[in-house]
Order: C-alpha cells, then structure tokens, then sequence
C-alpha cells in the first residue's frame, strides 16, 4: 500500500494526488490508502506505520513540518515522497508563486499590502512569506512587521489574522494569505465588521484549493502543479527500472476571481 499522508480533508489537492499517483501505483502492483493525523501527529504517523505497514507514504505539500514525519517514516524504514524529496523544486515555486500573486495585485493599484503568514514550521509557509517579501521589496512598499500576521493554516487563524490588519490605520487595500482556507477566514472577518470585498479590501489566498472557489466572492488563488513532480518522484522511487521522467518544470498560475478588484 501507498499511504497519502494529510492533516485534513481537502477534494481538490487530495485529487490531483490521487490523479498523479493512480497510474504509476498500479503500475507497481500497489493500492493507494490515507493516512489522516491527528493530534499529536508524530504518535497518529507511528502507530499507522506499525499497523498498515504501508510501502511508502507520500506527504501533502501543506503539512507542517514535513521534514519531522519524514524522519519518523526514515526510523521505522518505510520509504517517504515528500519531505525532503520534493522540496528543491516545490519550495522554489512557492516563492514564485507568492512573489507573482503580489506582483499581480500591486499592479491593479494597491500599496497597501497586508499577509497572512502560514503554519509555524512549515519549509513552504516560510517561503511564500518570503515570495511576499520579495515583491515588496521588489515595488519599494512598506512591509514591515505590522502588516504581517501569523497563522497557523486554518479557517479561524485566518479570521483572527484579519481582524488584527483592519485595525491597523491606514487600513490595508488588500491581504494576502499563504493558503485559500486562511484567506476564507480572512473574507469572513471582512463580512463580519462589514468591510466590503472587493470594494473596500481586496484578499487572495494560495494553493487553488476547493475552500477558496466556493466562498462568495470566490478567492483569488495560485494553483500550484505540484503533481507533477510528485508523479516524477514517486515514479523513480516505485518503478525504478521504468525510463525516467526526467525533470518536470513547476510554474505556478494565478486564478484571478472577484475577491481582488483594482484599487485607486
């Protein structure tokens, strides 16, 4: 068995795992299963490696501390995809990608650009940060501690974030978020103390995910292919006699919905 391992239930990554790794699986006379963790999540990944007894598990981009369950994986001997494996190339395109969603929003007016950070710990949180970073920098604006929050990934760090940037004076026009379902947050907080989107403050989050389409306004986003290289790797690791994939080039693509508007 092939185990997909992820913290919550997400239709829309969880499906282009399943769409990346269906053929190559079969391929290798194997079955794809799911790992769900709960908390504490180093116990929830031991105890189903010593009872499934999985021949490899394959980590969910957005899992904190990815590197932490890989080394888990590494001590009972069970093969990992993630981690570790993916990251030269993922965690690149994370900062890109951020770097490409600011750019996008500073060139319809905005100044004032606020972010949501993602999950303590997590190498692609951090690096979506820094793509913000970087596009600040990059148009000379502000981005000082004050206009960055923390969160943790959910729904409800998101409003928190959001509630604490709407007090600040000026207001931010826009916010960003390392990942849709914190950018949702984001949005509820802005209905909440009747702050309109995208008239008043536009928000766009990161990942393409189905919690950030169906919000109304829908979410602007970045769809990341990670995929791809999940297919590339799971294929050197599982069928290492087939020919190589070779490297496949990650770009990230914005999806531009009604919650960004130009500003000015």
């Amino acid at each position: 068995m092939i185990a997909l391992v992820c913290d919550r239930i997400d239709p829309v990554p969880l499906g282009e795992a399943v769409q990346a790794l269906a053929d190559v699986v079969q391929a290798a006379g194997q079955v794809l299963g799911f790992c769900l963790l709960t908390e504490p999540r180093d116990e929830a990944l031991h105890a189903f490696i010593a009872r499934h007894q999985p021949d490899a598990l394959v980590l969910m981009p957005d899992l904190a501390e990815p590197q932490a369950l890989a080394a888990i994986a590494h001590d009972l001997r069970c093969p990992c995809i993630g981690g570790d494996m993916l990251d030269a190339e993922s965690l690149r395109v994370d900062r890109l990608g951020m770097f490409g969603l600011v750019a996008w929003i500073i060139g319809r007016g905005h100044r004032r650009v606020a972010y949501i950070g993602g999950p303590e710990g997590s190498p692609a949180a951090r690096q979506r940060e820094l793509g913000y970073l970087d596009a600040m920098a990059e148009y000379e604006l502000d981005r000082g501690p004050a206009l960055i929050e923390d969160g943790d990934g959910t729904f409800a760090s998101g409003v928190v974030a959001a509630r604490l940037l709407f007090e600040l004076s000026p207001r931010p026009s826009a916010i960003v978020a390392a990942n849709d379902a914190m950018a949702a947050g984001a949005l509820h907080a802005a209905v909440e103390l009747g702050i309109s989107v995208p008239g008043q403050v536009s928000i766009a989050g990161f990942g393409n995910e189905a919690s950030g389409a169906a919000t109304s306004p829908p979410l602007a986003s970045v769809s990341l292919p990670w995929n791809r290289a999940l297919r590339r790797t799971a294929s050197a690791l599982l069928l290492p006699d087939a020919p190589s994939l070779g490297k496949v080039a990650l770009e990230p693509r914005i999806i531009p919905r009604g919650s960004v508007a130009d500003w000015g």
